[in-house]
C-alpha cells in the first residue's frame, strides 16, 4: 500500500475537485428520494457513507485538525464555516457546494454513483416516528437518554465521531423533542404548509432563503436534536445529508418555478453579489464563489437533478379523471367529509433555545414565529375545508411508487390552489384595502378539492 503525507493528500483532494469542475455536464445524476431506492441500493449508499468514515479506505486530508477520515474532514469544514453558511444569504449555495463534495467523494472513493438521496419530510410529517428512514433497518431512531442520547439502533451505532459537543461521548446523538421536551419523533412540515411557504417566496431569492432556512430547515435540526441541534457539528449525523439534499431540492424546484429569479442572489440586510467567495478549506482553495452553485447542471460537481419523488403505493393517480374534470365532462364532486384521520398536524414551534443557539436576533425570532403562525393558519384552513392531503396516507404500509410527470403538475396545481386560497382567507387586509373576495377563495378551493379526486385509495 502506498502512503501519502497529509499535505500531499490535501493537494490531491484539491486537484481532484478542481479538475472535476472543468468537466461539462452531459449526463446529470438523478438524486432520488431515499424510498425510491431498492433495498440493495439503500444498503450500497449506507455502505458508501461508512466507507468515508473508514480511516483505512478514506484517510483524512487534514489530520492536523484531529480528523481521521474524509467524513470527519467535512464535519470540520462545516464547523469552521458555520458563521458564513448559516442565517446568511450564503446558506443555500454553500450547502449545495458541500453536498457536491461528499457526492464526489462517495463516488470517487467509495463507488457510490447514485447521487445523494433526499428525505422528503412531508411524507413523514404526520407520523415521523414510523418513518422507514428512522427505522432500525436504516438510519436508526431516537437516542437513549440513559446513554447520553446515543443512538442504539440502525446501522450507525458503531460510529465514533471526532468533533463532539464538549462533555458528551463520541457517538451519534439524537433527542427527538418538541420545545426541548421529549417527543416520539421530530417535527416535520406538511405539504400544504410547505407549498404556502413556496407561494410566499416568489418575490426574491432572499424571501425564499429566509422562509426555508428559518422553518423547515431549522425545524428538522432542532427537533431531531443531539448532534443535529449543534449546528456546527450537525454533519456527524448522516441524516444531515438527506435533510440538506431535500433543502437543496426545494431550492431547485423554486428555481424551476421562478425562472426570472433562478440565478439571482440577494439579501434583505447586506449587499451581496454572485462573485462573493465561499470557503471550504480542503477543496477548491479560495476559488469557490456563489455563482458556481446557482445551477445544478453547470458542469463539474454541479451535474445532477432531482426525481419527482414518491407517493404511497395505495394512492393511485388517474390522469384521465383530471382531464375530464378540466373539460367539464365529469360532474363536480362533493367535498369529502372532514375526518380526524385526514386532518393534517400543525407544526410545533422551534424552541427559543434552538434559535438563540443559531444566533437569531429577537427580530429574526419574531419572523420565525410569524412564519410558524402562518403555516398553522394554512394547515387549519385546509383541514376545515375538508382537503385530504396525501401526507395522511403515508407510512401506512411503507410501500411506495414513483410519481409521474403528469402527477407532479396536477399535485403542484392542487397544492398551489389550496395555499393561495388559505393565504387569502387568513390574510388581514391592509389599511384602505378591501378584504379578500370570498367567492374567489371558494372557487380556488373547489378547484383544488376537485383535483384531489384524481387520486383514489387502491
Amino acid at each position: 500500500m502506498r502512503f501519502f503525507s497529509a499535505a500531499a493528500l490535501a493537494l490531491l483532494a484539491l486537484s481532484q475537485t478542481v479538475s472535476v469542475l472543468a468537466q461539462s455536464c452531459t449526463a446529470p445524476v438523478v438524486r432520488r428520494e431515499f424510498r425510491e431506492l431498492s433495498d440493495v441500493d439503500k444498503q450500497k449508499f449506507i455502505d458508501a457513507l461508512k466507507c468515508l468514515r473508514n480511516p483505512q479506505r478514506s484517510p483524512s486530508f487534514n489530520p492536523s485538525t484531529g480528523s481521521r477520515t474524509i467524513y470527519d474532514d467535512l464535519v470540520w469544514v462545516h464547523r469552521q464555516n458555520a458563521p458564513q453558511s448559516h442565517n446568511s444569504p450564503a446558506f443555500l449555495p454553500w450547502h449545495r457546494g458541500m453536498l457536491s463534495l461528499i457526492e464526489f467523494w462517495l463516488k470517487s472513493n467509495c463507488g457510490w454513483t447514485g447521487g445523494i438521496p433526499y428525505w422528503d419530510w412531508t411524507l413523514d410529517s404526520q407520523a415521523p416516528q414510523n418513518s422507514v428512514i428512522l427505522s432500525s433497518k436504516w438510519f436508526g431512531g431516537n437516542g437513549n437518554p440513559a446513554q447520553q442520547n446515543c443512538i442504539t439502533n440502525g446501522q450507525f451505532t458503531d460510529v465514533r465521531t471526532v468533533f463532539t459537543n464538549p462533555g458528551t461521548s463520541n457517538c451519534i446523538h439524537r433527542f427527538f423533542n418538541v420545545n426541548n421536551q421529549p417527543a416520539a419523533g421530530p417535527t416535520l412540515i406538511n405539504s400544504v404548509a410547505q407549498q404556502a411557504l413556496m407561494q410566499n417566496s416568489r418575490t426574491s431569492y432572499a424571501s425564499f432563503r429566509n422562509n426555508f432556512e428559518s422553518q423547515p430547515h431549522n425545524m428538522v435540526h432542532s427537533s431531531i436534536g443531539g448532534d443535529m441541534f449543534i449546528v456546527t457539528i450537525s454533519p456527524n449525523d448522516p441524516l444531515f445529508y438527506l435533510h440538506h439534499a431535500n433543502v437543496d431540492r426545494m431550492w431547485y424546484i423554486w428555481q424551476k418555478n421562478n425562472p426570472a429569479l433562478a440565478l439571482t442572489y440577494n439579501d434583505f440586510q447586506v449587499a451581496v453579489t454572485t462573485n462573493d467567495p465561499l470557503q471550504y478549506n480542503i477543496a477548491w482553495g479560495n476559488q469557490a464563489v456563489v455563482a458556481w452553485f446557482l445551477t445544478t447542471t453547470s458542469g463539474g460537481t454541479m451535474c445532477y437533478n432531482y426525481s419527482n419523488g414518491v407517493a404511497p403505493a395505495a394512492l393511485q393517480f388517474d390522469n384521465a379523471a383530471v382531464n375530464a374534470l378540466r373539460s367539464g365532462a365529469a360532474p363536480k364532486p362533493a367535498p369529502a367529509p372532514v375526518m380526524a384521520k385526514t386532518q393534517l398536524k400543525p407544526i410545533d414551534p422551534i424552541s427559543d433555545l434552538s434559535l438563540q443557539h443559531m444566533n437569531f436576533t429577537k427580530a429574526e425570532i419574531k419572523n420565525v414565529r410569524d412564519t410558524e403562525a402562518f403555516s398553522n393558519k394554512v394547515t387549519k384552513f385546509a383541514n376545515d375545508a375538508g382537503f385530504v392531503s396525501h401526507d395522511v396516507f403515508a407510512n401506512t404500509d411503507n410501500k411506495w411508487r414513483p410519481v409521474t410527470d403528469d402527477e407532479v403538475k396536477v399535485r403542484d396545481q392542487m397544492l398551489s390552489l389550496v395555499a393561495d386560497a388559505a393565504k387569502e382567507a387568513t390574510a388581514k387586509p391592509a389599511p384602505g384595502f378591501q378584504p379578500s373576495d370570498p367567492t374567489k377563495i371558494s372557487t380556488k378551493l373547489e378547484a383544488a378539492l376537485a383535483l384531489s379526486r384524481a387520486w383514489t385509495l387502491a
